[in-house]
């Protein structure tokens, strides 16, 4: 994770290292997925360099850190770890054909839904529908009218608010397919939550998703 305010932060690694091994995981290679910060946290954002080493979630990311100066540091790559379903939820077998695909999770601009949209107003399957379900991160106001013009209106549903556990679960179980539009992705919380249902992928071919997932085995990528 990036520091939240890290010149306090670096101050604080920096004396810890003094006692103990300091070890830091990188979850985006980009600070921030380099989003819009404070002040506060543009000063010292090379911070992470005071520790004694870093985790990166793929090889990719960890290949970033080395030519951003890290090469002395000591750099391990683990995966991101499977995530718990949510409570009481048992997935059912797939049958076909897909009907809904599902985009979720936290709506920011890296994730893509501004070509999701496009490609599916491309589709020749009037029946199929799209579930955008998440807390949005960035302005979305502009991409529900996109959808609207692009003749979308009667095939998404918006569900543009942090999902409770009943209301993921309801989420996850109409999903006939999950779909991962990332522009990048040095992790993901969502690949590693979904990859658990048993339902087919339409991914990116970027970052951790494609050094996560087969192309024409575990998932269709783009």
């Amino acid at each position: 994770l990036w520091l939240a305010l890290p010149a306090l932060d670096g101050w604080v690694l920096r004396r810890l290292r003094r006692r103990i091994a300091v070890v830091l995981t990188v979850h985006d290679r980009e600070p921030f997925q380099g989003a819009a910060v404070s002040r506060l946290q543009r000063r010292g954002r090379e911070s992470w360099k005071a520790t004694d080493a870093l985790v990166a979630h793929t090889e990719q990311a960890a290949a970033y850190l080395r030519a951003a100066g890290a090469d002395t540091h000591e750099i391990l790559v683990v995966p991101h770890p499977p995530l718990e379903l949510p409570a009481g939820f048992e997935p059912s077998a797939f049958a076909a054909p897909v009907r809904t695909l599902v985009l979720f999770g936290e709506l920011k601009p890296y994730k893509g839904l501004e070509v999701l949209l496009e490609a599916l107003a491309q589709t020749t399957t009037p029946q199929l529908r799209l579930v955008v379900a998440g807390r949005p991160r960035m302005e979305v106001a502009a991409l529900v009218d996109r959808a609207r013009i692009l003749g979308l209106a009667d095939r998404i549903e918006w569900r543009l608010h942090r999902l409770d556990e009943a209301e993921l679960a309801d989420v996850l179980g109409r999903a006939d397919a999950f779909v991962l539009p990332y522009l990048h992705a040095d992790a993901s919380g969502v690949l590693a939550l979904v990859l658990a249902l048993g339902r087919p992928l339409v991914a990116s071919r970027v970052g951790a998703i494609a050094e996560v997932l087969e192309d024409g085995v575990s998932a269709l990528l783009v």
